[in-house]
């Protein structure tokens, strides 16, 4: 499943159809645990954070995870509706890159792109300490 909120009816769509989904969020745990990383930051839609889909799995890990500021959370929502809306340019990423910057500062080894249009604003050329679980799940189902 290639949308990480869509996760929260994870259960409902696999009783639909009859049979397990790869899920972004565990495809992610498991690099994170794989690369023994004990920092994260999460960067994620509203109802991504509020839901726990990856804080949830990733404290029972153990990791440590860092979540956005009050005003770094109303830019995270408004980089996703101009992705949504198809107003994309140059200065959603570098606005990604400054949260991300900000994070990485503050002792995060690696910044989960917890929102599909995160993962669409940090494109072809990944901002460095990104986690795309896009990515990571593309992978491991090809």
């Amino acid at each position: 499943m290639a949308c990480n909120t869509a996760h929260m009816f994870m259960e409902q769509f696999e009783l639909s159809i009859g049979h397990k989904i790869t899920s972004m969020i565990d495809v992610t745990i498991e690099d994170i645990t794989s690369r023994n990383l004990k920092k994260i930051g999460l960067l994620a839609s509203p109802n991504t954070f509020k839901s726990g889909l990856y804080a949830r799995p990733l404290r029972r890990t153990g990791v440590i995870i860092e979540t956005v500021t009050n005003q770094e959370l109303q830019k995270l929502e408004e980089l996703i509706r101009r992705v949504i809306a198809n107003q994309t340019d140059s200065s959603l990423k570098k606005d990604l890159e400054v949260i991300v910057d900000r994070m990485v500062r503050s002792g995060c080894e690696a910044i989960i792109l917890g929102c599909t249009e995160l993962s669409v604003i940090n494109g072809l050329n990944p901002i460095k300490y990104t986690i795309d679980p896009l990515t990571l799940i593309a992978k491991q189902l090809v």
